[in-house]
């Protein structure tokens, strides 16, 4: 049993990993690659100085006996993985611009794996301990997320030295520090599956239903559809999903899926009746559904039109949508095929096929974390484009595939994860 507050090595890296996280949601609000910026420098450097730090930890642990460390390899997936990264180096034959922020991006989510496989070893492959750990991180940076977010709408800005947190008093929507209210809404949601594992694991739950209720309003205020609908999505899926293997369950589950079925309207009910009655518009923006995202997604038809084969195949280098069409294409999929080609796309589809069917029938409640999460996270890539990109998702996405690379100890063999 391990616990974070009292071990300090733990503690060490409990700091430099959220410091970590903190620069890089802070200074990536715009492209997220501006490694010119001494903010954005130091977001490396203290991610570089953690991985130094758990690599010391694990060769003073196992000292002479380093090369006697044995780990369980899916060697399936990892070959998947470096398919995906060859792919997009191949990509920049016909877009060389794009290699600079490629670079950046392999280097930063090369960096997080190496700190999470490191993580992962130090907690001698528990899956338990691992992912309490990690859910642990995301929960408590969901709670500091959502204090700042408030903080700023009442006060305005906050200064730290070279840091300014800044929330325009006349935006009805809530972004904290970053920068951008779906992408702080995505950190409620992630933060929100967190805080139910973690809530599970603890014997005080009172006090972390309240946080799951801030969270939930949090993740409201934000005004994120894509957040709201994948997070809704991913509850209703994985609670429905051991009901296709085992039909008798469902009287044993049929009171939690009612109350994740109705938690959301419950409290979007409240908010929105405490909140004026123009709260729908200004941060749901429920009569916003117009065409903007089909009219920027129709931008792809034209790209493969004037695509040589090789392209279609291949992609035309990373940020070609972007520099093409002049905007964002807020969607992953659609990113994919113009940038990295149609044989990307199918090599991700694989590797989410891969990754689910492996956790898909399992009962335990790690296995039901890690399904509500790639569920949120694939869903969502209907709305964003957050994998592999210098964002928390691309860092929760690297974090939670360790287990699957690399292996597991059996669930009942494992002593109780971490507590706070």
């Amino acid at each position: 049993m391990i616990n974070i507050l009292k071990n300090r090595k733990m503690l060490n890296i409990t700091f430099l990993l959220l410091l970590s996280i903190f620069l890089f949601s802070y200074v990536s609000a715009a492209s997220g690659y501006a490694v010119e910026t001494s903010l954005s420098q130091y977001s490396y450097i203290s991610l570089a100085f953690l991985a130094i730090y758990i690599t010391y930890l694990q060769l003073i642990k196992h000292k002479s006996n380093i090369s006697n460390l044995k780990v369980k390899v899916n060697a399936h997936l990892v070959f998947l993985f470096f398919t995906v990264f060859t792919l997009m180096f191949i990509s920049i034959i016909f877009y060389p611009d794009g290699f600079r922020f490629l670079f950046v991006l392999i280097i930063w989510n090369f960096l997080f794996f190496y700190v999470f496989f490191l993580l992962y070893i130090q907690m001698e492959s528990s899956i338990q301990n691992y992912l309490m750990f990690v859910s642990t991180i995301i929960f408590v940076l969901g709670i500091i997320s959502l204090i700042m977010a408030f903080f700023l709408k009442i006060s305005g800005n906050i200064n730290f030295g070279p840091i300014m947190l800044y929330q325009a008093p006349e935006f009805p929507r809530l972004y904290g520090w970053y920068g951008n209210p779906n992408r702080f809404g995505s950190v409620m949601a992630v933060s929100l599956l967190s805080g139910l594992y973690v809530r599970k694991r603890v014997k005080n739950k009172k006090i972390f239903n309240v946080i799951i209720l801030g969270l939930t309003i949090g993740l409201l205020l934000s005004g994120s559809k894509g957040a709201i609908l994948s997070l809704t999505i991913a509850l209703i899926l994985n609670t429905r999903i051991p009901l296709v293997k085992e039909q008798r369950i469902l009287k044993k589950n049929f009171g939690s899926f009612l109350k994740l079925a109705l938690t959301f309207p419950i409290v979007g009910l409240i908010v929105i009746r405490l909140l004026p009655e123009n709260f729908s518009e200004q941060i749901i923006r429920l009569g916003n559904f117009d065409n903007s995202r089909f009219d920027i997604w129709g931008n792809l038809y034209d790209i493969i039109y004037n695509n040589n084969l090789f392209q279609t195949l291949f992609g035309n280098g990373y940020g070609f949508f972007q520099s093409y069409v002049g905007l964002s294409p807020h969607n992953s999929f659609i990113r994919w095929v113009s940038d990295f080609g149609l044989i990307f796309l199918v090599m991700m589809i694989i590797i989410f096929i891969v990754c689910l069917t492996s956790i898909l029938f399992k009962d335990e409640l790690e296995f039901t974390l890690l399904r509500r999460i790639y569920i949120y996270i694939i869903v969502h890539q209907m709305f964003t484009q957050s994998i592999f990109q210098v964002r928390l998702e691309g860092m929760l996405f690297i974090a939670i595939l360790i287990p699957l690379l690399f292996g597991e100890k059996s669930i009942e063999s494992l002593k109780k994860g971490l507590i706070i």
